[in-house]
């Protein structure tokens, strides 16, 4: 830290984890992000695996795979969209 003591560190606010608004505002959108990303990848995962059981015994059906991918593609996108406008 060079020649700022603890106490004169502390006393800035450095030490006491403040953020400023645009801080805060850039981690609410990444949690944000990253918790509807879950959700999607989550929901995407149960989707195969309801329509796996069924395809497996026929060979599986690639063809839907790729919907399924490209429709994942597509939340994804939008979910960009939406927090690049907010």
């Amino acid at each position: 830290m060079g020649g700022t003591t603890r106490e004169q560190y502390e006393q800035s606010g450095a030490g006491k984890g403040e953020k400023s608004q645009q801080e805060q505002d850039e981690e609410r959108i990444v949690l944000d992000y990253v918790k509807k990303q879950s959700m999607l990848e989550q929901q995407h995962q149960s989707e195969k695996k309801g329509e796996g059981s069924s395809s497996a015994g026929a060979g599986g059906n690639h063809h839907d795979d790729d919907d399924d991918d490209e429709e994942l593609r597509k939340a994804m996108e939008e979910s960009l969209k939406d927090q690049k406008s907010a």
